[in-house]
């Protein structure tokens, strides 16, 4: 138990160690990972336990959602040997600015999504700890920083649709935090296509969710139903098999789908010079190089030519690798160390 908070900063034995300890959680919108290590000490532990969300608790309001969650996290990290870290790293699902998550879709749903602190809710488990929340992508960003990248665009393809431009190594997201939301730009898919006639946004077409619709014919659906239909494990494993077979109706659906996200990527291209483009996520990772070998060809045919090589500039994410964790854990232990130092 301890004896109060002033003590330690004068008795060597209560003193912080050199090497921070770092506690970082991807909050998922069905699974919650959390990594705890010391820097230079190894790979990180890591535990995964369910996301309490608005399917989960339906009963439960916004504030007691995100309090649950707050808690549970909090007797994770006691459970690894993390209740006392240096610093707390918050991978969040939504655009986030100085803590202030500016929505939560995935956890709170339609009816209860709005702007919440979620930092606050960290703080109050981790008193003595640094928190910092960030978007989920910023994250997935940051390990590939830690790689030595500096200027490009990280885009994931998974159930939804996002992406973070960084330049010199840091997110660019605005100073409303608007920014890496491409997802949500409206748009529709590629000439002589079903949908051609309606607008859509891009994480309902493009995104493995939407994939998975194209390919069901759902179109006519297309809206906020939409956005509730259910799409199964086994169903996607299938579609990605076909796919990557080469069967002809997977392929021009995968198409169909990736046009608008090409046309997004080209206008990133053309507007700010990006020429690195990294492709995460899972269903990006699970269709493997032809889906980056389609998203090439398609952003060569909506772009000029001025001698930039797409097949350089587009590339998979690493396989095996949760960029998004091990980003957070690298972004803890610099910021972490900083502040020790000073």
């Amino acid at each position: 138990m301890r004896t109060g908070a002033s003590l330690s900063a004068f008795h060597p034995a209560h003193a912080r160690p050199a090497s921070p300890h770092v506690l970082a959680v991807e909050i998922g919108g069905t699974t919650i990972r959390a990594g705890s290590a010391h820097r230079g000490d190894g790979e990180a532990r890591i535990e995964r336990i369910p996301t309490p969300n608005y399917l989960t608790h339906p009963g439960l309001g916004a504030a007691e959602l995100l309090s649950l969650l707050a808690t549970q996290v909090a007797q994770t990290a006691r459970a690894m040997g993390a209740a006392d870290p240096d610093a707390v790293v918050i991978a969040w699902p939504g655009p986030v600015i100085d803590g202030l998550a500016l929505r939560s879709p995935t956890i709170l749903g339609p009816a209860l999504d709005r702007r919440h602190d979620v930092s606050a809710q960290f703080r109050a488990h981790f008193p003595r700890a640094r928190v910092h929340v960030l978007n989920d992508l910023t994250c997935a960003g940051y390990h590939y920083v830690s790689r030595g990248l500096r200027d490009f665009c990280i885009v994931t393809v998974g159930s939804g649709i996002g992406n973070k431009v960084f330049l010199g190594g840091e997110p660019l997201i605005g100073t409303h935090g608007f920014g890496g939301e491409i997802g949500h730009l409206r748009m529709r898919t590629g000439p002589g296509t079903p949908l051609t006639a309606h607008t859509v946004e891009l994480g309902n077409i493009a995104s493995g969710r939407g994939t998975l619709w194209l390919a069901r014919g759902s179109f006519e659906t297309f809206g906020a139903p939409m956005v509730h239909a259910a799409v199964t494990q086994e169903e996607s494993e299938a579609f990605v098999a076909a796919f990557r077979s080469g069967e002809r109706h997977a392929a021009s659906t995968v198409e169909e789908g990736a046009y608008p996200l090409a046309v997004a990527l080209g206008a990133l291209h053309l507007a700010i010079g990006l020429m690195n483009f990294v492709m995460v996520g899972g269903f990006a990772k699970a269709l493997g190089d032809d889906y980056r070998r389609l998203l090439v060809r398609l952003c060569r045919e909506l772009t000029w030519d001025v001698g930039q090589d797409w097949d350089r500039m587009i590339v998979l994410g690493e396989a095996d690798v949760d960029e998004g964790l091990s980003g957070a854990m690298h972004f803890g232990s610099h910021q972490a160390s900083a502040a020790l130092q000073c």
